[in-house]
């Protein structure tokens, strides 16, 4: 219960406070926006590359062991994903 408490909490507070103009017009602002901008964006790249052959392999797989541990990978990555999505867009509605 806490953690969904402190998720809540950190949502509310991050989404949408900071200011547009913050990312072009100060250094640290900049600094984050191209780091979201290219390395996230290759993150993203790279996560649903991973996530399209995981898919691929639960598919192709015939025994039961080895999908279910594809799965298992499957879901993680999932999760990063949309850990990172909400990184993203909490810091900036329309993304970097």
């Amino acid at each position: 219960m806490k953690k969904s408490t402190e998720k809540n909490a950190a949502e509310t507070t991050a989404k949408f406070v900071i200011p547009e103009t913050y990312w072009h017009k100060f250094v640290v602002g900049n600094k984050v926006a191209n780091l979201m901008h290219g390395d996230g964006q290759e993150t993203i790249d790279c996560l649903t590359t991973i996530e399209d052959g995981l898919c691929e392999a639960c598919k192709d797989e015939d025994d039961p062991k080895i999908r279910r541990a594809f799965e298992y990978s499957l879901g993680k990555v999932r999760e990063a994903l949309a850990a990172y999505r909400d990184a993203f867009y909490s810091l900036r509605k329309e993304g970097f």
